[in-house]
């Protein structure tokens, strides 16, 4: 097992495939005679390379190839004949054609890190964990993309502590791609900015509603949840076309928070009048009693492209009032 074990690195190597197709063509030259030279196959050694290695790495295993065919043609007496030459030729253009790939490769490869790089740095701009407790709330909050390769979508949450209570916004913008991180982000710094300064929750949304308007194209809506958690444990939520929260009540019973009356996403508010003149307007207010939890999910399942994003979406759990020994991340 120690074998295996010191082996370990080298069979890791760019090289040791190739080395290993070559080192096999060998045998097989090796085991047949000179009747049947496999002088050209050589050249498998540096195509193999381009697909792991470095430039570096692919001359090396040209350099090989070239050596092996040179060596077999000694062992066969076809030396200096034709059969030789056509072989090395070939090994040659296949080793600057491994070349080019390889450096194609490697260069996509670098612009690829870039863009990660890139990605993660906006990731973490636009996604501070949240703290497990602001206030008298204890908040555990989850984040699942429905693509792979990012973290990030539409999605977004924000809690942010206010001298009228714990403000919290959860919300989903339309559509997917750049745009729609470009207006998550409109809308995170427009509730970082207002949600601990205006008394009015409503007043709040006025903000997240302008900086839509002034921010982006006006193509995307954003459907969300404002919520105000006072310092008594009493909870206020406005709904702007959001699916409805879940909430649970120290008794135990579970219900959903539905508003008063239907109001736009924000972006399309407009289509609506006066629909946050007043809190009766934008949504429905609940005052439930202390120590209560409440889930808000940022994307029903209808709408998730996959079975995968549909068994893990976003999240928030929400819990207020007095909660000793609550996790985070407690489901309940």
């Amino acid at each position: 097992m120690r074998w295996l074990r010191a082996a370990g690195p080298m069979v890791r190597s760019p090289a040791a495939l190739p080395l290993g197709v070559m080192l096999g063509v060998a045998v097989v030259d090796a085991s047949t005679g000179p009747e049947y030279n496999l002088l050209p196959v050589y050249a498998a050694g540096p195509a193999i390379a381009a697909g792991r290695g470095s430039i570096r790495n692919v001359v090396a295993m040209g350099c090989v190839a070239a050596l092996l065919c040179l060596l077999f043609a000694a062992k066969a007496d076809r030396f200096g004949e034709l059969r030789m030459f056509v072989a090395l030729v070939a090994i040659g253009y296949v080793t600057l054609a491994a070349v080019y790939a390889a450096w194609v490769r490697l260069r996509t490869e670098r612009r690829l890190i870039d863009v990660q790089e890139v990605a993660r740095t906006l990731e973490d701009v636009l996604f501070v964990p949240l703290p497990p407790v602001l206030g008298p709330v204890r908040i555990g909050a989850s984040y699942v993309s429905a693509s792979r390769a990012t973290r990030v979508g539409g999605d977004l949450y924000k809690a942010v502590p206010s001298p009228y209570g714990v403000r919290l916004v959860i919300a989903d913008v339309q559509g997917k791609g750049l745009g729609t991180i470009r207006c998550a982000a409109v809308v995170l710094a427009a509730f970082r900015e207002a949600g601990p300064e205006y008394q009015d929750l409503t007043e709040v949304g006025r903000r997240i509603e302008s900086a839509l308007k002034r921010s982006t194209d006006g193509q995307r809506f954003v459907t969300g949840i404002l919520a105000q958690i006072s310092p008594d444990g009493q909870l206020l939520a406005f709904n702007q076309g959001h699916p409805a929260p879940l909430l649970r009540t120290a008794d135990g019973d579970i219900r959903f928070i539905e508003p008063d009356e239907p109001v736009p996403p924000f972006g399309l508010t407009g289509l609506a009048g006066s629909a946050i003149r007043s809190a009766s307007a934008l949504s429905g207010a609940v005052a439930p009693c202390p120590a209560t939890t409440s889930k808000v999910a940022t994307t029903s399942v209808g709408a998730l492209p996959s079975p995968r994003a549909a068994k893990a979406p976003l999240d928030a759990h929400i819990r207020s009032g007095p909660a000793p020994g609550l996790h985070p991340h407690d489901p309940k």
